[in-house]
């Protein structure tokens, strides 16, 4: 039996960005991300105007860690039954006719197992200066790394799931193949084996850098 595949969900470059009509201390990307403390009421947005301007199937929202994405989109996921995901309607500001929600993520698996992960490059960067101040960089490195993994056990079996501990919104090679066929637009999928990230590496107490005595 062939190992499943899993790929990250997200926007694409440039996409719209709407804004929620609510206080800072009622809004939690985060705990709305995956489903909780959803706030009560109408969930209200406005298009935040120095970002794209076309409405995609999928748009970005929130404070910038939340996806919106288009009525014909959550038909899609309803008509195949489509697991670990919930939907919330929303209204856009000036644009009311438009059908969107909100959407969270109820499916989990574990924690990414970063030891799993290959180490594609090593870089070494000297002690620095900024200019013009008194703080300095200390020296350190970074890796660039490539793939994700987490325990196959600790998954749940929903469609669509996020990590223990936060991450990407992680999706199965049903719902790629399902938004691929029905052409999603403005979706990037790619398989977390394949995803590139930076693991940075500081020496002790000085990942802020320290301030050098006058």
């Amino acid at each position: 039996m062939n190992e499943p595949q899993f790929f990250s969900f997200s926007h694409g470059r440039g996409s719209l960005f709407l804004l929620p009509c609510f206080r800072q201390d009622e809004w939690d990307d985060l705990k709305i991300r995956i489903d909780k403390n959803i706030p009560k009421g109408e969930l209200r947005f406005i298009v935040n105007p120095c970002f794209g301007k076309k409405f995609w199937d999928v748009v970005t929202a929130g404070q910038g860690l939340l996806l919106g994405i288009s009525g014909r989109v959550v038909k899609l996921l309803q008509d195949n039954n489509i697991t670990g995901c919930k939907f919330y309607p929303i209204t856009i500001n000036d644009h009311e006719d438009l059908s969107y929600y909100l959407l969270t993520i109820t499916g989990r698996c574990g924690a990414f197992d970063i030891s799993k992960s290959k180490v594609m490059e090593t870089i070494e960067y000297p002690e620095s200066v900024i200019q013009n101040s008194n703080i300095v960089i200390p020296k350190g490195k970074f890796s660039i790394m490539k793939g994700f993994h987490f325990p196959l056990e600790s998954w749940d079996g929903s469609d669509f799931f996020t990590p223990e501990g936060g991450g990407d919104i992680i999706v199965t090679e049903r719902v790629k193949d399902l938004l691929k066929k029905h052409k999603v637009t403005n979706v990037v999928l790619e398989n977390i084996k394949d995803m590139v990230w930076n693991s940075g590496i500081y020496p002790e107490n000085t990942a802020r850098g320290i301030l050098q005595s006058e």
